[in-house]
């Protein structure tokens, strides 16, 4: 009997081994960034190289985040300085670049792309709004050839614009594309 209290005990000592270490050890894949919390904080380093990587067991949390650029594509009515409205179609592109920051700020792709969709439109509107649409910056949608159109003034202008705010936050807006139509 005393026998199977041993082989039990040993079994019990096993299992919480192999169960402590399955919550102490975590992977970094190719594609992603990790950071740790402890109790809702950020703890130790952003871990950005693949590898196996160990943390304190039932006491901090990994949260992994996609190193992959995110595409937002939105379209919107946007009214000039003389009242004439322009559809302008805008794609950002973005990533994580601070993950850390990103876990502080956001800790959501949800709430991130409403951020960068918030940011992008709103240097869209402020130039769009301040030019007339017989400005040089509107130019190439008077032409025949092509109803809708690239504006790589605009492009640069939105990105230059919206980046200040978004680099604050943990994400790189990465390109931003205006399609005039």
């Amino acid at each position: 009997m005393n026998k199977m209290k041993y082989i039990a005990l040993f079994i019990a000592l096993v299992a919480l081994i192999f169960i402590s270490y399955e919550n102490a050890s975590f992977i970094v894949e190719d594609d992603e960034m990790v950071v740790i919390t402890q109790f809702g904080k950020l703890v130790g380093e952003t871990h950005k190289v693949p590898g196996e990587y160990f943390k304190i067991p039932f006491i901090q949390k990994t949260h992994c985040f996609k190193k992959y650029i995110i595409l937002l594509e939105e379209t919107h009515e946007i009214p000039t300085l003389d009242k004439k409205f322009l559809t302008i179609k805008l794609k950002a592109q973005w990533k994580i670049n601070d993950p850390a920051a990103f876990y502080q700020n956001f800790n959501s792709s949800k709430l991130s792309k409403e951020f960068i969709s918030d940011e992008v439109w709103k240097a869209a509107r402020q130039i769009v709004t301040s030019h007339k649409s017989d400005e040089q910056i509107f130019q190439v949608i008077n032409s025949d050839l092509d109803h809708s159109v690239f504006c790589p003034y605009l492009e640069h202008e939105i990105k230059k614009m919206a980046e200040d705010e978004i680099s604050k936050t943990g994400l790189h807006l990465v390109h931003v594309g205006a399609e005039i139509t």
